[in-house]
């Protein structure tokens, strides 16, 4: 049976019409960030994952980077008028 983790991630590439091997990848294009970010703030969310596991995931990234998306990511959809919760607080 798949994890949450395991779902999060090609359902992002569904809807961005993009390839997990793209997201995962070191590609600093601003739509390919932006799906990044937004699988590191749902898996934070809907898993119980720790930062360095969902950084290795999404490909070799440190938790420091996953804590710069969980944060940086509601911001950029608050911009576009779809707001979302904080996340879980983060040690």
């Amino acid at each position: 049976r798949m994890s949450t983790k395991e779902r999060i991630l090609p359902l992002f590439c569904r809807r961005a019409g993009l390839s997990a091997d793209l997201i995962t990848s070191d590609r600093m294009q601003r739509h390919v960030v932006l799906v990044r970010q937004a699988c590191c703030y749902w898996m934070v969310r809907r898993t119980t994952s720790s930062l360095v596991e969902i950084g290795a995931y999404l490909g070799s990234r440190d938790h420091t980077t996953v804590r710069h998306a969980i944060r940086s990511y509601p911001a950029k959809r608050g911009a576009t008028g779809r707001n979302l919760r904080p996340v879980r607080s983060i040690r």
